[in-house]
């Protein structure tokens, strides 16, 4: 499996200069948390934060599948995985809110 991400703000500029970590629901026993995602990526300035459940999580998520095609150039076969789309939100520091929640 293979996650995806798109930044809500458009296309990031110096994407080398962010860290990502990726995060899953301890709970395996409950049926509705055990596929629950998390992924964070932070930069000097910003983090940025998308899951896979809630009101900031894509609804195509449950009604499409997404796959990612990885090309060995030297055979030319391609290898196909199943991926995860995360829509990328950023976050103010200090916060736990969405920019574009939080009034200015």
């Amino acid at each position: 499996s293979s996650e995806t991400v798109q930044f809500s703000n458009g296309n990031l500029r110096n994407t080398e200069q962010l860290n990502f970590s990726f995060y899953k629901n301890v709970d395996e026993t409950n049926p509705r948390k055990k596929t629950r995602r998390m992924l964070v990526a932070e930069s000097q300035r910003l983090s940025y934060v998308g899951n896979n459940f809630g009101t900031e999580s894509l609804k195509c998520n449950n009604l499409c599948k997404y796959y990612v095609g990885v090309l060995n150039k030297e055979t030319m076969k391609m290898e196909v995985h199943r991926a995860q789309l995360f829509n990328m939100q950023p976050i103010i520091p200090g916060t736990d809110k969405p920019f574009s929640v939080v009034s200015m």
